[in-house]
């Protein structure tokens, strides 16, 4: 019989190692995967190491283990997500948002100075190039000098912003524009006004006062109540819904509703918006006394609505 072992000893050895007969002391497992009751009570883990060892741990306990790693790797996001909506409002904006709206209120920042300076320099040259532009308008008496001084002012107007046109800027374009506007010999030349005044309202709406004071309403009723020029007309409406943001009492008094109304049927449906606001704008602020000239283009706005 001992023969018989030794030899049954022998063969197991010379088998590979995942073949060999596994013993008690193999199966055992780890301390790393004990039961969490022997790692909290160790003095009760060396009394009974046999049983605390060979038992494998039970699927409760690792379900337990797992459940609270995932509960603790989970709660600080829910957390710090459930503070942000549950908090008073404003940390619920991403720090973007609040990054970027400090950059608005602090004027200490190096880009807003920055900023600043571009717009100031900007600002400056264009106010050297009207200058230039309002002395060749004075002294140019040939139309075609005037067109291209016309054309030039469109231009610097379209780019130009309230900041960049002052009071009196305004005041002195206000005449030269309205004279040119006047000049019913030169249709070209009567369209780059009204178009220069129409982009000068746009960029600066405080010009319209100065506009008005020079009798531009009369001038714009006059090329709509008598057309010549169908584009003349249509930048005439243009300019007049400009101006009837700020001026509409001006505009009711000259009869810019009639003038408006009159031959809107020749115009595109764009134009013919165009008119239709204008005709709002200056009804926003119609007086309680309902004026005789507002009454006579009564049956022009219920034609419009049939």
């Amino acid at each position: 019989m001992g023969n018989r072992s030794h030899e049954r000893s022998d063969a197991e050895d010379e088998l590979p190692a995942d073949k060999r007969s596994c013993s008690s002391l193999d199966s055992r497992p780890s301390s790393s995967i004990s039961s969490p009751r022997a790692l909290s009570n160790p003095s009760s883990s060396n009394m009974g190491t046999t049983s605390s060892t060979s038992s494998p741990p039970s699927q409760s306990s690792t379900s337990q283990r797992k459940s609270t790693s995932s509960s603790s790797t989970s709660t600080p996001h829910s957390n710090s997500t459930g503070e942000t909506a549950e908090g008073t409002g404003t940390d619920s904006r991403s720090e973007d948002d609040s990054y970027y709206e400090s950059d608005d209120l602090e004027e200490d920042d190096p880009r807003y100075r920055s900023l600043r300076r571009a717009q100031e320099i900007r600002s400056h040259e264009d106010q050297g190039k009207f200058g230039v532009i309002i002395t060749r308008l004075i002294d140019e008496a040939d139309c075609s000098g005037q067109l291209v001084a016309l054309t030039e002012l469109c231009e610097l107007l379209s780019f130009s912003t309230e900041g960049s046109i002052s009071n009196a800027l305004s005041d002195q374009l206000a005449p030269l524009l309205v004279k040119l506007a006047r000049q019913e010999a030169y249709p070209d030349v009567m369209l780059m006004a009204f178009r220069s005044i129409t982009y000068l309202c746009d960029a600066c709406p405080r010009a319209s006062a100065f506009l008005v004071r020079n009798d531009i309403v009369p001038a714009l009723c006059q090329r709509l109540i008598a057309i010549e020029y169908l584009d003349v007309a249509e930048q005439c409406l243009q300019a007049l819904e400009k101006i009837s943001r700020d001026q509409p009492l001006a505009c009711l008094a000259s009869g810019a509703i009639l003038a408006a109304l009159g031959y809107i049927d020749f115009f595109s449906t764009s134009v013919q918006r165009t008119a239709v606001s204008a005709v709002v704008n200056i009804c926003r602020k119609l007086p309680s006394e309902s004026p005789a000239m507002f009454m006579e283009t009564v049956p022009r706005l219920c034609e419009l609505l049939q």
